[in-house]
């Protein structure tokens, strides 16, 4: 009898340690458990530290970037806008100046980007009159061509000497001709037309020709004289 109480008694002891007897091998165990979920932990940490920091330096390198992108649309003004006053050329006050990008086609059929530098002012009407053009090759900075577009005759200004011109003589536009060009301030638009444009025309026969030049200022867009061929 007491033999076998004494062995129900270790069974029960060694079961009784089988669930919490605070032994190190149980303790080694709970560690083994607990250690996946700080390993995981530890990896989320990171990841969002690491996502942070990548954000982080995409946005200062935009930042950098933006910088360098308006810093040189200015040098590139600034180098328009001395080219233009090398050669002489003046600029009203009050001026505006666009920017933009465009291409610029070679004979081969190779292209290349240019920034195109657009110098403008306003007529006494409010018009936009256009002043230069400069074209900077964006490869090297160098300027590829510059346009004096005070040259070119605008549509206003033919128009005033063209009501001039169809009042004195009573003429219609499909009744004469015209050519223009730029003479310093002022443009000079020359109308040709019949000499007597109510005679009937004969085939073979040739019309005498009259031409009448008128001058308007570019300024003020006003006829300041005309001529008139006898």
């Amino acid at each position: 009898m007491p033999t076998a109480y004494k062995l129900r008694a270790g069974r029960a002891a060694r079961s009784g340690n089988a669930e919490d007897d605070g032994s190190p091998n149980d303790s080694a165990r709970q560690s083994q458990t607990n250690q996946p979920t700080r390993r995981h932990v530890f990896a989320s940490r990171s990841f969002i530290l690491a996502t942070m920091l990548l954000f982080s330096s995409c946005a200062n390198a935009s930042a950098r970037s933006k910088g360098r992108g308006e810093q040189t649309r200015e040098q590139t003004i600034e180098r328009a806008r001395a080219a233009i006053a090398k050669r002489g050329w003046p600029l009203r006050s009050g001026y505006r100046v666009t920017f933009e990008k465009s291409f610029a086609n070679l004979e081969l059929g190779d292209s290349f980007e240019i920034d195109v530098i657009t110098f403008t002012a306003r007529g006494s009407r409010g018009e936009v009159i256009s002043l230069y053009q400069v074209d900077i090759d964006r490869r090297t900075g160098n300027i590829y061509d510059i346009i004096d577009k005070r040259k070119d005759v605008r549509d206003e200004e033919v128009d005033v000497a063209r009501r001039a011109f169809e009042k004195r003589f009573h003429l219609h536009e499909n009744q004469y001709a015209t050519t223009a060009g730029v003479r310093g301030t002022e443009v000079q638009i020359t109308f040709s037309f019949d000499k007597f444009p109510k005679v009937s025309r004969t085939p073979g026969k040739l019309i005498p020709k009259r031409q009448a030049r008128y001058f308007v200022d570019r300024h003020s867009l006003k006829v300041t004289r005309f001529e008139i061929d006898p």
